[in-house]
């Protein structure tokens, strides 16, 4: 069987100004795998135009082996990232609010003017490297195609779309 990544929405209603920082958020439940993979690939490939940020609603205390051990193998450290909750992160001041899938309500503060996008990205969490590293590649490209939609994107993540992840 087949998982597909469907997002409610890839195309987004934000001015951005091309001399500002855009600010990120992904959500998930335990902000230990997909939300933690989404957040380094935002910093990594989004550079000085992103400052991104993960968050769950349920936050395990701790990022997940074998999402820390996916990352390595692509030369992406996690070392400065740590499950946090919704209350350790400025959410009002988010521009994007990205949720990663399972039904996860996020809080958007009174006044909220960004755009809040829904994907569909499947949870690795209990499961084997190997699904963990297509979970990561599906997270990598979506964030790319973000980057992109959003001008924030490198000529390194050129080439990059969402493509589908066979189920576990």
């Amino acid at each position: 069987m087949v998982i597909k990544s469907n997002s409610k929405s890839s195309k987004f209603n934000l001015i951005l100004n091309p001399n500002s920082k855009i600010n990120i958020i992904f959500i998930c439940l335990g902000n230990a795998c997909r939300s933690q993979m989404a957040e380094a690939f935002a910093s990594h490939y989004g550079g000085k135009r992103v400052t991104a940020w993960s968050a769950g609603s349920v936050p395990l205390g701790r990022i997940a082996e074998g999402t820390e051990a996916v990352m390595s193998e692509i030369g992406i450290s996690l070392a400065s990232q740590y499950s946090k909750g919704f209350g350790d992160v400025p959410i009002e001041k988010m521009a994007l609010i990205i949720t990663m899938g399972c039904g996860i309500q996020c809080p958007v503060a009174p006044g909220f003017r960004g755009q809040l996008i829904e994907w569909d990205i499947p949870d690795p969490f209990g499961c084997s490297l190997e699904y963990f590293r297509e979970v990561r590649d599906l997270v990598k490209c979506k964030v790319c195609d973000l980057l992109e939609v959003a001008r924030a994107l490198p000529s390194d993540c050129e080439g990059y779309s969402a493509r589908q992840v066979s189920e576990k």
